[in-house]
């Protein structure tokens, strides 16, 4: 089940119980981190695109509900890499308030 709403809405609306679309996610993603798909699903380890592909496995798992296995072909990784992603961007909302706020900034921009 997907769903699109009105901008202004989503705050009204509890974000955990929608879902995203993979194209959703990667969309609001590449714009917040100023990054190309293509960039994201290739094999580099450079700093400009290794934490945008973690937020994208993060959302992946968290709002699309897909399995370890889909998030790291869909990255050309293993499935044990996007466990270690999403554990990693976690981590970091947990210890870095800064990115906890831009994540939670980004969430409504999928759904918009």
């Amino acid at each position: 089940m997907n769903y699109r709403v009105a901008p202004g809405v989503i705050g009204k609306m509890e974000i955990s119980r929608l879902e995203a679309t993979k194209e959703m996610i990667l969309r609001a993603v590449c714009r917040e981190y100023e990054v190309t798909i293509p960039q994201l699903t290739a094999k580099s380890r450079k700093r400009k695109v290794v934490e945008p592909r973690h937020v994208a496995c993060y959302l992946l798992r968290k709002y699309a509900h897909w399995v370890w296995e889909e998030i790291g072909t869909e990255f050309n990784r293993d499935h044990t890499t996007a466990m270690n992603a999403y554990r990693a961007v976690q981590d970091r909302m947990d210890t870095e308030p800064e990115f906890k706020a831009r994540i939670e900034k980004l969430i409504p921009k999928i759904f918009s």
